[in-house]
């Protein structure tokens, strides 16, 4: 049925020593993991990244998700949702891409964006390049922004040493939205 969510709970570390690291879907993971069409079977969200570590060392990491699309209620349709004290991190030469799409979502009192940030994540490199592409999802949700700060206490913190940062934001056109919102009020 073309889904199969991703979800790092906490405390859980994936770290490779050097080799790369991709979270997708797909046979060989160069597609999308796809939240669950069924929040009583699993997570809608694409990847769920909760109080975890991903450490590829000098390795790079990929990171692809997608929201459920198929009208969620109830539950986050978010492409890949960072929360927690989540920390994504390389060293050396080592990149780091996110690409997150949000899904259908119908239940105003969530959202559907692309990547979601929430209560004090970490994403890190020393010389690497670090690249955030949200594309917010569709439908009546709180908030369908492409790449979303969303609310809580702690800051969100994404740096690298001598790499470049870039976060492309697109958002859906429907509802509250913004390419990239930061402001960490929804």
């Amino acid at each position: 049925n073309n889904v199969g969510a991703i979800s790092l709970s906490s405390g859980s570390s994936l770290s490779s020593s050097g080799g790369n690291i991709t979270l997708g879907g797909g046979n060989s993971g160069a597609g999308y993991a796809v939240g669950s069409t069924d929040s009583s079977i699993g997570i809608l969200r694409g990847i769920y990244l909760s109080s975890s570590t991903v450490n590829a060392g000098a390795g790079d990491i990929i990171l692809r998700g997608k929201g459920s699309q198929t009208g969620a209620t109830g539950e986050y349709a978010i492409g890949i949702d960072i929360v927690g004290s989540t920390q994504i991190y390389t060293s050396g030469s080592g990149t780091i891409d996110l690409y997150g799409v949000g899904g259908i979502n119908s239940d105003s009192s969530t959202h559907s964006v692309g990547i979601n940030f929430f209560q004090n994540p970490s994403i890190y490199s020393v010389d690497g390049d670090i690249t955030l592409t949200g594309t917010g999802g569709t439908g009546s949700a709180r908030n369908n922004a492409g790449i979303l700060k969303d609310g809580g206490s702690s800051d969100t913190k994404i740096y690298s040493s001598t790499g470049n940062i870039t976060l492309i934001g697109i958002d859906s056109g429907s509802g509250n939205t913004e390419d990239i919102e930061l402001s960490g009020d929804d």
